[in-house]
C-alpha cells in the first residue's frame, strides 16, 4: 500500500502542470468550505422601529427583504436607514454582514395614515337607525355653529378579524382557508376567534395566532426562535414583545412562496409539540360584504370623539344634523394617545 502511494505521489508531482492543477483544486475546495461555513452561520439584525427594538437572526448567505414596521398613528414610514439620524438609506433587500447590523426606521409626521387595526374615514359618517351615510363637506358649503359642541367630530371604524377577512382579497381568503385546514388537521388543536385574531390552542396553551389584512396574513407560532431547525426558513423573532412572548416566531404570508415557508414552520412547531396529523378540509365560503352590512352585524364598530370626549351614536346624529363637521380620525386619536402617554409618564415619574 505504501509503495502504491509513493508511485501515485511521484506521478502527481512529476510535472508543473499537475502541481498547478492540485493547487487550483485545493483552492476551490477551500472556497467551497468557506461558503458552506457562511451558509451555516446566522447573523444578528437589530431593527429600531421607534417604539420598540426587534432582534432577528438571518442566514449570512442571502439578502433578506426587510419588512416595514407596524404603522404608527399620525406618522408615515419613510424607509430603513443604517444610522440613527436616518440620513443613510439602507438597501432592500439587505445583506446582513458578519458583524451584524442595526437598521433604524425613519418616520415623519403625517396627518392621515391608515392604522394597522382600523379603517379611517373622512366626511362620511351619519348615524340614522344604525346606518351610516355620506355627508358632504365641500368648501362651498357654509358651516353651521351648534350649541352642543364647537369642536369637530372625529370618527373611525374599528374592524374585527372577521370583518377584515370578509373584505380581504380572494387570494388571501384562499390562503387562510388552507392554513386553517392545516392547523385543524393536527389532533388536539382547537380554534377560537376573538375580535382581533384567530387563535389556536392545545389545551390551554396557545399554539398559533393568525391575523388577516387586505393583502397578507401574519402567523405567530409557539416555537423557540433559536431552534436550529429553523435554518433556511424566513421568520421574525417577536419574543421581545410582551404580547407575543408565547408565540414569538412570526411568518408573513403574501404569496405561494411565503405560504410554503409558513407551512414548513408550522410542521416544525407541530413536531416540537409532538402532535399527530389527520387531514381535515375546512374550506368555507367567505363572500365579500360591504361596510354597512358588517356594521349592522356588529363586526365593525364606530369610534367617535369630540372635544376630548366620547360621543354616543345618538349624540352623533344630533351633532351631524346640526351641521358639525366630520374630520379624519387618525390625527385626532394620535394626539389623544400621545397626551395619555405623557400623562402616564408624568404619573410614573411622580
Amino acid at each position: 500500500m505504501l509503495y502504491c502511494l509513493q508511485i501515485l505521489a511521484s506521478a502527481l508531482f512529476s510535472s508543473p502542470a499537475m502541481v498547478a492543477l492540485l493547487l487550483i483544486a485545493a483552492g476551490a475546495a477551500f472556497v467551497m468550505a468557506g461558503a458552506a461555513a457562511m451558509h451555516c452561520c446566522f447573523y444578528r439584525l437589530t431593527l429600531h422601529m421607534g417604539d420598540e427594538v426587534v432582534s432577528e437572526r438571518h442566514p449570512g448567505s442571502r439578502a433578506v427583504e426587510v419588512e416595514a414596521p407596524p404603522p404608527r398613528a399620525g406618522m408615515r414610514f419613510t424607509g430603513w436607514y443604517t444610522d440613527r439620524a436616518c440620513t443613510r438609506a439602507a438597501e432592500n433587500p439587505f445583506r446582513v454582514p458578519v458583524r451584524g447590523a442595526h437598521l433604524y426606521a425613519g418616520w415623519e409626521a403625517c396627518g392621515e395614515q391608515e392604522d394597522d387595526y382600523a379603517q379611517t374615514v373622512s366626511g362620511e359618517v351619519l348615524c340614522k337607525h344604525g346606518k351610516y351615510a355620506a355627508v358632504s363637506t365641500g368648501e362651498g358649503e357654509q358651516e353651521q355653529k351648534t350649541d352642543t359642541d364647537d369642536a369637530d367630530v372625529y370618527v373611525r371604524f374599528k374592524c374585527s378579524f372577521r370583518a377584515k377577512l370578509i373584505q380581504a382579497d380572494a387570494r388571501v381568503k384562499q390562503m387562510y382557508n388552507g392554513l386553517r385546514s392545516e392547523l385543524l388537521s393536527y389532533i388536539g388543536v382547537r380554534e377560537r376567534v376573538s375580535w382581533e385574531a384567530d387563535s389556536y390552542f392545545i389545551g390551554k396553551e396557545l399554539f398559533a395566532r393568525v391575523k388577516v389584512y387586505a393583502k397578507s396574513i401574519t402567523v405567530h407560532f409557539a416555537l423557540d426562535a433559536s431552534d436550529p431547525e429553523l435554518f433556511g426558513c424566513l421568520y421574525r423573532d417577536d419574543g421581545g414583545r410582551a404580547r407575543f412572548a408565547a408565540v414569538p416566531v412570526r411568518c408573513r404570508v403574501t404569496d405561494a412562496r411565503s405560504y410554503k415557508n409558513m407551512l414548513a414552520v408550522l410542521r416544525l412547531a407541530a413536531e416540537r409539540k409532538e402532535l399527530s396529523y389527520s387531514r381535515v378540509e375546512e374550506y368555507g365560503d367567505i363572500p365579500y360584504e360591504s361596510r354597512d352590512e358588517l356594521i349592522e352585524q356588529g363586526l365593525i364598530k364606530l369610534c367617535a370623539k369630540s372635544g376630548g370626549k366620547s360621543v354616543s351614536a345618538e349624540k352623533l346624529r344630533q351633532m351631524i344634523a346640526a351641521g358639525v363637521r366630520v374630520q379624519t380620525a387618525t390625527s385626532y386619536f394620535a394626539r389623544q394617545r400621545q397626551t395619555a402617554g405623557r400623562a402616564d409618564d408624568e404619573s410614573a415619574a411622580q
